[in-house]
Parts: structure tokens; C-alpha cells; sequence
């Protein structure tokens, strides 16, 4: 997982999220500002902003993780990137 502890939504291996609406915002790590995502995380609406990280500033998907995107926003853009996928 992420052992920083600055993610605002942590996806367990074996896990789900589905993100419907709501915003996710304002949250630093090292990995995955927003989102740290180990299990399945299927972003359907709402949104990831304002968030900072190390790897992935949204999003971080670590390599036995699954994100589907059907919809939302990830922004803005900052560096080196909103979603990281290991």
C-alpha cells in the first residue's frame, strides 16, 4: 500500500471503488496524492483535482491495480503526472 499515508482514497488489493460523483482534492503523498489504487478503481464521475504527489498526483495505480475511466475529470495537469501506473 501506501505507506506514506496521503492518499485521500486508498484501494485495497481485492478492493473496489467506484467513484460516481464528489470531488477529491487538496491531499500530498508520495505516491498517488488522491488515489492510490492496488485493487480496481473505476472513475465513473465526479472529480480528481488539486492534489500533489511524488508519481501520479491524481492517481497512482500500482502494477497489480486496474483504473477505468467512463467518465469525470483528473486536473489540472502538474508534474510529472496526474496518473502514474507502475
Amino acid at each position: 500500500g501506501n505507506d506514506d499515508g496521503g492518499s485521500v482514497v486508498t484501494v485495497a488489493s481485492g478492493g473496489t471503488f467506484d467513484m460516481n460523483g464528489g470531488m477529491i482534492t487538496g491531499a500530498k503523498a508520495t505516491s498517488g496524492g488522491g488515489v492510490y489504487v492496488d485493487g480496481t478503481f473505476n472513475m465513473n464521475g465526479g472529480e480528481i483535482s488539486g492534489n500533489t504527489a511524488e508519481k501520479g498526483g491524481g492517481v497512482y495505480v500500482n502494477s497489480n491495480g486496474t483504473f477505468t475511466v467512463n467518465g469525470g475529470v483528473i486536473s489540472p495537469y502538474v508534474k510529472p503526472s496526474n496518473v502514474y501506473i507502475a
